[in-house]
């Protein structure tokens, strides 16, 4: 699906003729970069790196539980739940597809190609998508290897049968997009792929994705309100 992904925007951002001459598909585009690690985690609110990553001792609102809803009956979950209480691993994750493709679009946009500067754009997204669920697929057979000997068709990834989830910040399960700032501190993210946050946590390239892996075998996706329920 990624090589695919990539062939159909190598397609894209050749097909147009720029002044006689053929325009070399990566020229701006960098293609798929990602960076990511494995912290010990402890509950309440203190997450380890290595050697490397100083120790980090403020709360982390990710594995806070908000009260429970007046009147509903549901399970309110937390993300703390899938963290085992002494010792556990937890994945912070980060990968962009979009160095480079702002300055395609503009280019396609400058000859009135409105239809290839939109495409670029929309191709990015889902090669972006594409690259997320592909190292999170690493991930659980080699990288943490808590799910060696996966085997599912393309159809069970969509459906998400594997095991462990990979939430986001600004998502249901963690709507406050300001945890971010934790992922972009650890992993250096600016530094190692060049993906930086505006004032509002919004990414930059836009064409990125950044969250957290847990391999919890009841982990699962959920919405937790707002922080005024």
């Amino acid at each position: 699906g990624l090589a695919w992904m990539v062939d159909i925007l190598s397609g894209v951002m050749t097909g147009a003729n720029h002044g006689g001459k053929v325009r070399d598909p990566f020229d701006d585009f960098k293609g798929p970069q990602n960076v990511g690690h494995l912290f010990m985690a402890v509950k309440p609110n203190i997450f380890i790196g290595s050697n490397y990553i100083k120790r980090i001792k403020e709360n982390i609102r990710i594995i806070k539980k908000l009260p429970k809803i007046k009147g509903v009956k549901e399970i309110n979950y937390s993300l703390a739940d899938f963290i085992a209480p002494r010792k556990d691993w937890l994945g912070l994750f980060a990968v962009t597809a979009g160095h480079g493709v702002e300055k395609l679009s503009k280019i396609f946009e400058s000859e009135n190609d409105d239809y290839s500067a939109i495409m670029t754009k929309i191709l990015a997204d889902r090669l972006a998508e594409a690259f997320a669920e592909r190292m999170h697929q690493r991930v659980r057979k080699e990288y943490w290897g808590y799910d060696e000997n996966e085997n599912f068709l393309i159809e069970d990834l969509i459906m998400e049968k594997y095991r462990g989830i990979r939430p986001a910040p600004g998502y249901p399960a963690c709507p406050d997009h300001i945890e971010k700032d934790k992922i972009w501190s650890l992993l250096e993210v600016e530094k190692n792929v060049g993906i930086s946050l505006t004032e509002t946590k919004a990414m930059l390239p836009a064409s990125s994705v950044s969250g957290w892996y847990f391999s919890h075998p009841d982990s699962r996706y959920f919405s937790v309100g707002s922080d005024n329920s």
